[in-house]
């Protein structure tokens, strides 16, 4: 929740976050949302969870790069060629994420069974100054993840990040047919 909030708060680094922390009004309600709906019983159990009085609403930078690095996969990394489009292959965390979206889209069209599934691929230039980033075909180093988009249900079914020299419609193909044209997400 702390990344998705850094991200819409317009954070630009994972540093950011350092930012949402010192807001006293932000923390107290991200407090007071973890508790939110919880019985009184299990609300008392989480505040006597902590040895000391916790002072944090958010996780701290540097756990949140220990979980980010959990997703990242180096044996990947060796099949870089340079100069080629390249989008590696998801290791077993990035997989169990993708399980948990799809049983998300399964109850998506549970509650809100839709008979048909527009779905909408593109790709979003998003310029950065990381050293290790590459240039994309407007000339400067950028990522470029490629989003597919449930118009009926207004989700996004998949979100796939890539390099900046990745051209938008690369291996377009195989993320609609493992998230978009299988019978495994949909039923109709």
């Amino acid at each position: 929740m702390a990344l998705v909030l850094l991200n819409l708060a317009g954070g630009e680094s994972v540093d950011d976050l350092r930012i949402l922390e010192g807001d006293e009004g932000f923390a107290k309600v991200m407090r007071r949302v973890e508790t939110h709906g919880l019985p009184r019983r299990e609300r008392r159990a989480l505040e006597k969870r902590w040895r000391k009085q916790r002072r944090r609403a958010v996780p701290s930078p540097s756990h949140v790069f220990r979980y980010l690095a959990a997703f990242h996969d180096s044996k990947e990394e060796t099949k870089r060629q340079p100069g080629k489009a390249f989008i590696p292959k998801p290791n077993k965390k990035l997989h169990n994420i993708q399980i948990v979206n799809t049983v998300l889209l399964a109850f998506a069209q549970l509650k809100n069974p839709q008979r048909t599934a527009t779905l909408d691929m593109d790709a979003t230039l998003v310029e950065t100054q990381k050293r290790q980033s590459l240039f994309c075909y407007k000339g400067y180093k950028s990522y470029q993840p490629i989003n597919t988009y449930w118009f009926e249900q207004n989700i996004v079914v998949h979100s796939e990040f890539r390099d900046g020299n990745v051209p938008a419609g690369y291996e377009q193909l195989r993320v609609f047919q493992a998230f978009g044209g299988g019978k495994s997400l949909f039923t109709f």
